[in-house]
C-alpha cells in the first residue's frame, strides 16, 4: 500500500517538474490571490489612527456633567473623532437615526436625557439606571478602539473614573434595543 502511494507521488512529481506553466501556476495564483485580497480588504478592520480616525457621532441630549466628562473621554483615544454636529447642525435622535439609515455612519453613540442625573442619584445611594443608547447598523461591522476594549467599557470606564464619591459602581450589564439599536445599562 506505502509502495503504491510513494509510486504515485513520485510520478505526479515527475510530471509537475517537466511542466514549468503548471509549476507557475502552483504557486503564482495563490500569491496574486492573497496580494489582490489584501489590497481589497485593505482598512475594512482597522479602529482607526490619527491619520484616518474613525468618526464617532455622539448625540448629547443629557447636558450634564457626566455625560460631558464621557465624551471627553472618547475625545482622548487615538483613532477616534467624536462628531458633536452634522451639516453644521446640533446633532439630534432624529438626525443621527438619519444617518445611520442612510448610511453616512455605521454607528452613533445616544447620551439620553437624565444620563447624568441618573449617575448622580446612583452616588447618592439611590437605585438609578444610567443607559447609554448605540444606534448602529447591524449589517456593518464597527470596530473602534481595539481588542482589549470597546465601546461599552470606554463609557463605563469614562463614567466610573470621573464619578466623585459615592459607592464603587457594579458591572455594566447590556442588552438589545429594537432593530438595529442597543442600548448599554450601567446599574450600581
Amino acid at each position: 500500500m506505502i509502495h503504491q502511494i510513494l509510486s504515485t507521488t513520485w510520478k505526479d512529481l515527475k510530471i509537475l517538474l517537466k511542466d514549468t506553466g503548471g509549476i507557475a501556476t502552483l504557486f503564482l495564483m495563490p500569491l496574486m490571490f492573497i496580494i489582490v485580497m489584501s489590497t481589497a480588504l485593505q482598512g475594512l478592520f482597522d479602529n482607526g489612527s490619527d491619520a484616518q480616525p474613525q468618526r464617532l457621532p455622539v448625540v448629547n441630549l443629557d447636558r450634564g456633567e457626566y455625560a460631558a466628562q464621557v465624551i471627553d473621554a472618547l475625545e482622548t483615544f487615538d483613532g477616534i473623532q467624536v462628531e458633536t454636529t452634522w451639516d453644521n447642525q446640533t446633532l439630534t435622535r432624529e438626525l443621527a437615526e438619519s444617518i445611520v439609515i442612510e448610511g453616512d455612519r455605521p454607528l452613533v453613540v445616544v447620551f439620553p436625557v437624565e444620563f447624568s442625573e441618573r449617575i448622580a442619584a446612583n452616588g447618592a445611594g439611590k437605585d438609578a439606571v444610567a443607559t447609554v443608547e448605540l444606534i448602529a447598523d447591524p449589517a456593518v461591522s464597527v470596530p473602534l478602539i481595539d481588542d482589549e476594549h470597546d465601546l461599552f467599557s470606554v463609557v463605563w470606564h469614562g463614567v466610573r473614573r470621573r464619578r466623585a464619591g459615592g459607592r464603587n459602581p457594579g458591572s455594566p450589564g447590556a442588552h438589545n434595543g429594537g432593530p438595529g439599536e442597543s442600548i448599554c445599562q450601567f446599574a450600581s
